[in-house]
């Protein structure tokens, strides 16, 4: 059995490389010396043959004879050979091929290679669900019988289920690799083997029909092929010692590397880590060298395959080589995370420190400075890490940050400098100069080092962001306070609640909004923390500043100067409702993209949905408005003051959308239980919902119990309901003084509207509106 399955798998290597005559000798010795077999596999191969060398005639005949005087088990193998045979070969229409394997089911029971038949019969006829019935019967019978597979691939792909045709195609390819072609690691496992027995014709066509798949398939061969193809090639013109040959394939090879090399923007990375291992495997490591130095000098690189070609260096004691590659790399993207670990870890290996120690004694470091550790400790470690290499840009950073916390500005120096000697070209290590210059040094130098940070879209967020802020903070000390502002801002779109940055901005506005000198001077307060001192923060002083500078309508000033006082608040109710009066004097429109970047960190809470609430319902966005107030809602009650406010706003939500007058009623009741601040603007909001739903008179009796001196709904309402009394003349004397009067916000502008369409247009009241 075992030389039976041998000699079928030479056969089958045999045709992959076209050696028809020669695989059809042994295809004719297997079918002569082992007739006691379901030799079904092996006649399906001849009739392949048959086919592709015009036999099909010489065949069927054949078959006939040896059904003349073949015993009575191998009688049954013929005839559903010469059925196939003629089925096959179109000499028999596939409705009476499919009969006659069902009679010979009938009279000697079920085979793989009968029902194989009956299924082919099906698919030609496109009776797909029969067909697929028929191959799944043929692997049933004989779960090796791999045709049964590439049947049921085929139907699938017909009926169009890909992802089913993809499957049982790989069941097929799995069974039976040498029936298929396209298959890389095939071509390239007979190649090899063939050129292991000096069959280097043999090796060669193994190599070419891969080359002829994919132009014949696919409209043109991929670069890797072409490149795998001159090394297996060249390998085999060295083998056979053919010197001249083995020049010109070796100049092939080099012209087509040198060509992808020159395109390489154009090529995925993936496909360059194939060709410089293929080149590897080859033994061509200049060329391979090559290939990786481009792949690391990519600006986007999968980190994994930079990891790769690192520990395959290190891991193959290339120490020397490893370091070259990784500083050529770094030279080119020095900004690159695993890069930069990797030069670091060969540097180690070449300086033979234990790079496990070390690690470990960095990832320690880390955790203490994440963790704030204990400065003695920290320093501890860090000297210890200095001892055993003096070659890592991070220690030194965090060296030159404690001493200079500590006064020691010299030393601190001499580890910032070090830093910049050993990375020099980093983005994170010239921001880490700048700011270590621009808050202890030279101005000029911290100006030169930001020079050479260039923004791109590999750039991190956070370093990103440390630009801007170190770009504003130099323009700051420099007495630049526009050019601070405009550096700032870009900062302060991507962290609107950075308590830094808040600072900052107030002092460049403090300098650039006009006023009066003696209101120019920076608070105390402000001086505190621009030096990181929030201990004891008396804000009394400040507060009534902001106030002076709301009355100067300084009002951008104003509404950053309440962001700051609100983070340090703690929940205040007051804080919040100064910064929603600030924000809706500035810019609604901004606070919201604030409190949303704010949403999205670590706050959440009744406070930031109410304020979302509001500044939407400020822009007349009432259906987001509405959105944030349920979210209060869904929380659980701890604070009547925000669970009553969303009730009563949502009332008033609904009633302006013309939406649920009924459950807006149901909300100002219950508000107006939890509270009775807010009577007059909840008389107001039921009293707009009764006149919704058609209950004139209880709606004139909440509206005689609101002042409409200070309230233009309130006065708009009163009006409505003359109007809907039919008293047109009385409801526009009502509404007269409102026109004339300048609108401060949308939901004025929004009443105002609605006026004159009654007004100027006398547009009929339409009654309730209910949804």
């Amino acid at each position: 059995m075992i030389q039976f399955n041998e000699e079928l798998e030479t056969a089958n290597k045999l045709i992959f490389v076209k050696r028809y005559e020669d695989a059809a000798l042994i295809l004719d010795h297997l079918q002569t010396h082992y007739q006691n077999r379901d030799l079904t596999l092996v006649h399906l191969r001849q009739i392949e043959l048959a086919v592709k060398l015009s036999r099909s005639d010489a065949l069927i005949e054949t078959y006939q004879k040896q059904l003349e005087s073949a015993d009575e088990s191998f009688k049954r193998q013929l005839e559903i050979a010469l059925i196939l045979a003629e089925q096959h070969c179109e000499a028999l229409p596939p409705h009476e091929a499919a009969a006659q394997m069902k009679a010979h089911i009938t009279q000697h029971g079920g085979s793989a290679g009968a029902y194989y038949g009956i299924a082919f019969s099906m698919e030609v006829t496109q009776n797909f669900e029969r067909a697929l019935f028929n191959y799944e019967q043929c692997i049933n019978c004989d779960p090796s019988f791999y045709p049964g597979f590439f049947g049921i691939s085929q139907v699938y792909y017909q009926m169009g289920d890909d992802a089913k045709g993809d499957y049982y195609f790989r069941l097929f390819e799995n069974a039976a690799p040498y029936n298929v072609y396209g298959n890389f690691e095939t071509h390239r496992e007979l190649s090899m083997e063939f050129l292991a027995f000096e069959e280097y014709e043999l090796a060669e066509e193994a190599i070419y029909t891969l080359r002829e798949w994919w132009i014949e398939n696919k409209g043109g061969c991929p670069p890797e092929i072409q490149i795998y193809e001159a090394l297996v090639l060249h390998r085999i013109a060295e083998y056979q010692q053919d010197d001249a040959t083995t020049k010109l394939r070796l100049a092939h090879l080099r012209s087509l590397t040198q060509e992808l090399l020159h395109f390489d923007e154009e090529i995925e990375l993936g496909i360059f880590y194939f060709i410089a291992k293929a080149l590897e495997e080859f033994s061509h490591n200049e060329l391979a060298l090559k290939f990786y130095k481009k792949i690391l000098s990519r600006e986007t690189i999968d980190p994994d395959l930079v990891q790769k070609i690192g520990s395959q260096f290190i891991s193959l004691g290339e120490y020397k080589l490893s370091r070259q590659i990784f500083q050529e790399a770094y030279e080119n993207n020095p900004d690159n995370e695993e890069i930069q670990f990797c030069l670091l870890v060969s540097k180690l290996r070449e300086a033979e420190v234990n790079v496990e120690e070390y690690l470990l004694a960095k990832e320690r470091l880390r955790q203490l400075v994440s963790h704030g550790g204990d400065r003695v400790q920290l320093l501890s470690l860090l000297h210890n890490l200095l001892a055993l290499f003096d070659g890592d840009a991070t220690v030194h950073f965090h060296l030159g940050e404690i001493y200079a916390r500590m006064g020691n500005l010299n030393r601190a120096r001499k580890h910032f400098e070090k830093m910049i000697e050993i990375d020099p070209k980093s983005k994170t290590s010239s921001l880490r100069y700048a700011a270590f210059e621009i808050q202890y040094g030279d101005l000029e130098s911290a100006e030169e080092s930001l020079k050479k940070v260039a923004i791109t879209d590999q750039m991190s967020p956070s370093d990103h962001n440390e630009l801007h802020w170190l770009q504003a903070t130099l323009h700051l000390r420099k007495g630049e306070h526009q050019k601070s502002r405009v550096n700032l801002a870009k900062a302060l779109a991507m962290d609107p609640w950075n308590v830094s940055y808040l600072v900052y901005d107030i002092i460049n506005q403090l300098q650039t909004a006009n006023l009066p000198q003696d209101n120019q001077l920076i608070d105390p307060l402000l001086q505190r923390l621009m030096v990181g001192d929030e201990s004891n923060l008396d804000w009394r002083a400040y507060n009534h500043r902001t106030l002076e500078l709301n009355k100067l309508h300084k009002v951008e000033l104003v509404y950053v100067r309440e962001k700051l006082r609100f983070l340090y608040a703690q929940d205040s109710n007051d804080a919040i409702k100064a910064l929603l009066n600030a924000a809706c004097r500035f810019d609604a429109g901004k606070a919201i993209h604030d409190f949303l970047k704010l949403l999205n960190t670590n706050f959440d809470g009744p406070q930031i949905y109410w304020a979302l609430g509001m500044l939407s319902k400020e822009n007349w966005q009432l259906e987001s408005a509405s959105l944030w107030f349920e979210q209060i809602l869904n929380l659980p009650l701890k604070d009547k003051f925000y669970h009553s406010t969303a009730l009563l706003e949502l009332a008033d939500c609904y009633v302006w959308r013309s939406l649920q007058y009924d459950k807006a009623v149901e909300y100002v009741k219950i508000a107006m239980s939890m509270r009775e601040e807010q009577k007059g603007k909840s008389l107001t909001i039921l009293a707009h919902a009764m006149l919704k739903l058609g209950q004139v008179k209880e709606a004139s009796i909440h509206l005689e119990s609101t002042q409409t001196d200070h309230d233009p709904e309130a006065t708009y309402l009163k009006g409505l309901v003359q109007y809907r009394n039919g008293s047109k003349q009385a409801a526009n004397e009502i509404w007269k003084p409102l026109l004339t009067v300048r609108s401060e916000n949308l939901r004025f502008h929004h009443i105002k509207q609605e006026i004159l369409k009654y007004y100027f247009e006398g547009a009929p009241y339409t009654g309730v509106t209910l949804s």
